[in-house]
């Protein structure tokens, strides 16, 4: 209940936050202010974006639970002249 809460509520300037890249790489930020739902967040020295606030999570465990599920490949073409060999 207190992790909904928390999802729900604004994020202070100064935070460290997690957001998806690529729906596939975790990156940390800070966020640099808040203009209603979105937030300008700092990426290492020289980076800043927009995002919205369901983007953010305050948690590398909460990103991680909001990755797509990547399904293995169900087999490569195999040329009919590999098998004999």
């Amino acid at each position: 209940m207190e992790a909904v809460l928390m999802k729900l509520s604004t994020i202070e300037e100064g935070t460290a936050v997690y957001f998806i890249e690529s729906s596939r790489v975790i990156t940390e930020a800070r966020v640099i202010r808040r203009n209603g739902d979105f937030y300008t967040i700092g990426i290492g020295c020289d980076g800043a974006i927009r995002v919205r606030r369901s983007r953010l999570f305050l948690s590398k465990e909460d990103a991680q639970t909001h990755l797509p599920v990547r399904l293995k490949p169900q087999g490569t073409y195999r040329s009919p002249y590999e098998f004999g060999a």
